[in-house]
């Protein structure tokens, strides 16, 4: 299982990642509406009418992700750990991990593309600005700092599920005598 347990790993995403998401995520979406009230060439609001759509769209999936690893996912992870620590592997834990793991990777997929999309287009438009005279240049990069920074802790999340909460589960639920229906 590593050096963390897995409720430690699962604190950790909690305390820090989930929660720093639900407070930049308000942060960005209104920096965004502000941004969008400013008058803007036609290139530069095509661009951000681009990025609104793509923050919408993660915000979207984000919350509902959250919310699944939270309720699903995470307590099963926290259980069969339990399970395995007190020697009590022969029972079955709800929906199993494997299943909603391979939801979650969808999902990261998903994002993934999203966010892929979200800095190409954030830069596209610090480019943009920086050509200009525009005289809101430090809200813009504010508005930039605070999408990228999302973005870096949003994928660091995910490779910290990926690369390790992810395969130390699946190795726990065989400890635990197979999947889902064991």
């Amino acid at each position: 299982m590593g050096e963390k347990r897995l409720s430690e790993v699962i604190d950790l995403l909690l305390s820090k990642h989930h929660k720093y998401l639900r407070d930049i995520m308000p942060v960005v979406n209104k920096d965004l509406s502000s941004f969008k009230k400013l008058s803007l060439g036609p290139e530069l609001k095509g661009k951000m009418d681009s990025v609104d759509e793509i923050v919408r769209d993660v915000d979207m999936d984000i919350s509902q992700h959250l919310m699944k690893e939270e309720n699903i996912l995470f307590p099963t992870i926290i259980d069969m750990e339990e399970a395995v620590l007190s020697g009590k592997t022969d029972g079955h834990m709800g929906c199993g991990a494997e299943g909603p793991i391979n939801q979650m990777k969808y999902e990261h997929d998903i994002i993934k593309e999203s966010l892929a999309r979200l800095e190409k287009d954030v830069k596209d438009i610090s480019e943009m600005v920086q050509k200009t005279e525009h005289k809101d240049k430090e809200f813009v990069r504010n508005f930039i700092k605070n999408s990228l920074e999302m973005k870096e802790d949003l994928l660091l999340h995910i490779k910290i599920e990926e690369e390790n909460l992810f395969p130390a589960a699946i190795s726990l639920e065989s400890k635990m005598g197979g999947g889902p229906g064991y």
